[in-house]
């Protein structure tokens, strides 16, 4: 990891692994300040190579000889969407911060000091010269977990902006990617079969709490994700480990197989691309539906994949999670394949402490409001008929009917739950809509022509 601190760096060379540990210069990314605007290029031998793939397939299409602009605004600096997405998340750049002296002091910079330290396959050179495989570190699970109790403290120390030894901080250097503010790192759990003889390296997210946190999020977040997992989405594996300084969480990586090939990852608020300045168009471009049809723009298996997103948004409903904004919906393009697919949900838990805020993503056409005729503009602009989409409310008012329950089996206390009930009361709001369908007139509907056809 370096960072040269000048403030005039401007151009950066892109390398994308295409598998079995090999690199290739994808293309360059020039930032012109004067003209505030940012332009990439792909690599000439890149387009020509049958082992190629887009970066961004809406966006930065692969074509030879093409320039992508980018302008620099507000919202984007000049660099695309997929290559901030291979850079460190706000919780990386914390590290970064305190690693790095001078630090970095601009998005290229920070790009060249994270990389191949976050998610999914790009890395980034000041030059053209080849780029080594940056082999991740393995850090191994201790069987002994009391370690973790250390790594607790310096990730504490990080979030509230404290010295922390430079060893220590070195932990979490390849601990960013998509995924926010929360402090995290990578570690890597082996796991041997001694019968068949063979090693298996199961690679996971450690999400740490935060002091400010008025609930336990790792355990707020495991009994989420679990319920998700009940009402039918396609979520990531969790689960909790515990310390002398409490639990923490850890999540399942899916952008890195076992055999540590890697997965390409783009996320939707990239894919959707710039925003306009204008507020409503921002909303239509940032909503449910439009991430649908971008599901039909770049996957194989859109209709599945739309089905399983409007689950997601009626899941995230149901239980106050409001934070569910583009960024943590992505998509992968996995070792192998040429057309990218929905990855599984993360982040998903009530959004404690602004209970009864509209959706981050639009819901329908006015917003992220969650009421019926919003849900149901939504169900029709994604193709979903209303049997169906009856079934997936259903789906999601059982697994969180006996929310309490399930949290408190999972370790919250009492008081914990009591303040994730403000958040929880969002279930109203598929109840309403669920409500809104008629279910038991389309009943007596379908009865009714039963006996007409038996006569």
């Amino acid at each position: 990891m370096t960072s040269n601190n000048n403030p005039l760096l401007s151009k950066l060379y892109i390398h994308v692994d295409v598998g079995g540990g090999e690199t290739m210069v994808a293309g360059q990314l020039i930032v012109d300040r004067v003209r505030r605007t940012g332009a990439f290029k792909y690599a000439r031998g890149y387009c020509r190579d049958e082992r190629a793939y887009p970066l961004d397939p809406i966006n930065l299409p692969l074509v030879e000889g093409a320039i992508y602009e980018t302008p620099i605004t507000r919202d984007n600096l000049g660099v695309a969407g997929a290559l901030l997405d291979a850079g460190p998340d706000d919780w990386g750049r914390r590290v970064l911060m305190a690693l790095l002296d001078p630090p970095p002091s601009n998005d290229l910079e920070f790009l060249l000091s994270g990389s191949g330290n976050g998610t999914g396959t790009i890395f980034f050179t000041e030059s053209r010269g080849g780029c080594a495989m940056q082999e991740v570190p393995v850090k191994m699970l201790p069987k002994e977990f009391q370690s973790l109790e250390d790594i607790m403290e310096t990730a504490i120390r990080l979030d509230e902006g404290l010295p922390v030894e430079k060893e220590k901080a070195m932990f979490f250097e390849y601990g960013s990617g998509l995924g926010g503010v929360r402090p995290k790192t990578f570690v890597d759990e082996v796991q041997y079969n001694k019968e068949l003889g063979e090693k298996r390296v199961d690679r996971w997210i450690v999400k740490f709490p935060r002091k400010t946190d008025l609930v336990d999020h790792c355990l707020l977040e495991h009994a989420t994700m679990k319920m998700a997992k009940e009402a039918g989405c396609d979520v990531v594996d969790t689960k909790i480990m515990e310390t002398a300084r409490g639990p923490v969480l850890l999540v399942k990586r899916f952008d890195v197989e076992t055999d540590g090939e890697r997965h390409h990852v783009v996320s939707a608020k990239s894919l959707i691309g710039p925003m306009p300045e204008n507020a409503g168009a921002r909303a239509e471009l940032e909503s449910y539906p439009n991430i649908g049809r971008i599901i039909g723009q770049v996957s194989e298996s859109s209709e599945q994949e739309t089905r399983e997103l409007f689950r997601r948004m009626l899941f995230n409903i149901a239980v106050g999670n409001v934070d569910d904004h583009p960024k943590n919906h992505s998509f992968s393009k996995p070792p192998g394949k040429k057309q990218m697919q929905l990855t599984p949900a993360y982040d998903v838990l009530p959004t404690v402490g602004i209970e009864g805020s509209p959706q981050a993503i639009s819901v329908g056409p006015f917003g992220g409001h969650q009421n019926p005729k919003a849900i149901a503009s939504c169900a029709e602009a994604m193709g979903i008929g209303e049997e169906e989409a009856e079934e997936i409310a259903q789906d999601v008012l059982a697994a969180t009917k006996d929310w309490e329950e399930k949290m408190l089996d999972e370790g919250l206390t009492p008081k914990e739950v009591n303040i994730v009930r403000k958040s929880m009361a969002s279930r109203a709001h598929v109840q309403a809509y669920l409500a809104s369908m008629g279910s038991e007139e389309r009943e007596r509907e379908k009865r009714t022509k039963g006996i007409s056809m038996s006569r």
